[in-house]
């Protein structure tokens, strides 16, 4: 017999990485050359399935400019996992991804899975940021990561897809710790299912 829970995921990143990009590609499989910069937050709503487990993912897209930065715990409280974005062209916005993870280190207090996406991966010879160096920094918070590009729908929905499957056997280290289980094939064995699409 199957079972039913909700999930709710939160997208952090600087503004102009392809947080929206990524959301879309994921729930509707579409890309957008251009979309206007969030404000606030948008809301996107999908269905997955997990072995017998229907997990329905709360996907909070959050606006990356800084005027809406204290607004982000309304969002990042009570996530079970971040998607954390940044550009490979942007050293900046790697930085910028950083700080987020230092936010949510001093406010969150249960355990978190966290996915980083190396975003704009068709971008190659633009590239700033290797993926050595975000690998790295990946393994010393204990977070996924991917190569992702939502033009190419190249492992766009990677970040998506995992943290669900990593939610089960995910294990508290301490108060504060940030976890994730980064068994990748556990991760394969995600399906989608049926999409709703949401506003807010």
């Amino acid at each position: 017999m199957s079972s039913r829970h909700d999930a709710k995921l939160v997208i952090l990143g600087a503004s102009g990485v392809g947080k929206t990009c990524l959301g879309l590609r994921f729930v509707k499989d579409q890309f957008v050359s251009y979309t206007a910069s969030t404000i606030g937050a948008s809301f996107l709503v999908k269905e997955v399935s997990v072995g017998n487990e229907k997990i329905t993912l709360q996907i909070w897209d959050t606006a990356g400019q800084e005027r809406f930065r204290s607004m982000a715990p309304l969002y990042y409280r009570g996530a079970v996992a971040a998607i954390l974005v940044f550009s490979i062209t942007d050293e900046a916005s790697f930085a910028k991804l950083q700080e987020w993870v230092r936010e949510l280190q001093g406010n969150v207090e249960e355990p978190l899975v966290l996915a980083i996406a190396c975003n704009k991966a068709d971008l190659t010879a633009q590239r700033t940021v290797s993926y050595d160096t975000a690998s790295q920094y990946a393994a010393s918070i204990g977070a996924l990561i991917f190569e992702t590009s939502a033009k190419r729908d190249t492992g766009a929905h990677s970040p998506y897809a995992a943290p669900p499957c990593t939610l089960a056997p995910a294990r508290p280290r301490a108060r504060r710790s940030l976890v994730a289980d980064a068994r990748l094939p556990a991760a394969q064995a995600c399906r989608s299912s049926s999409t709703r699409w949401g506003g807010a």
